[in-house]
């Protein structure tokens, strides 16, 4: 959400984005985190210690001792740009086997975003066949 910021894009659209990042977060990624048994504490989990020192070792550990929002923890630090984003969240999922964890959920939603095509093949079809049917003496169609 930094970019819309960064870009000085109207505060409705930042709103707006924030709004749907959100709202997908919770109808499609926290459903998948498995919470701990009534009788465990949120103390009892495994915090990770980060000796990286990188910006996101608050978020490392956002979701491993508590069950706060690792969204909103990472929407409010600061982006690293040099960094690839794929390895970035793909060395942040939950290894396989294992219960979904908040961060883990947040990685999940980190590649589905990152993954997503920049053009749709059906509109660049469609946009094909069309520039087809238009000539220059066919230019009115109704």
């Amino acid at each position: 959400l930094s970019y819309f910021h960064k870009e000085n894009w109207p505060k409705e659209w930042e709103d707006a984005a924030r709004r749907i990042v959100f709202e997908h977060w919770e109808e499609y990624y926290a459903p998948l985190i498995e919470t701990c048994n009534s009788s465990k504490k949120h103390d009892d989990f495994d915090l990770v210690s980060n000796d990286l020192g990188d910006d996101f070792s608050d978020v490392e550990n956002f979701g491993r001792s508590s069950f706060e929002n690792v969204l909103e923890a990472y929407l409010n630090k600061p982006t690293i740009s040099d960094e690839d984003p794929i390895k970035f969240w793909s060395s942040r999922l939950d290894p396989p086997g294992t219960k979904v964890s908040p961060r883990g959920a947040l990685a999940r939603m980190g590649l589905d975003f990152c993954s997503t095509p920049a053009t749709s093949t059906d509109v660049e079809r469609l946009f094909s066949h069309g520039g087809l049917q238009v000539t220059k003496r066919r230019h009115n169609l109704s």
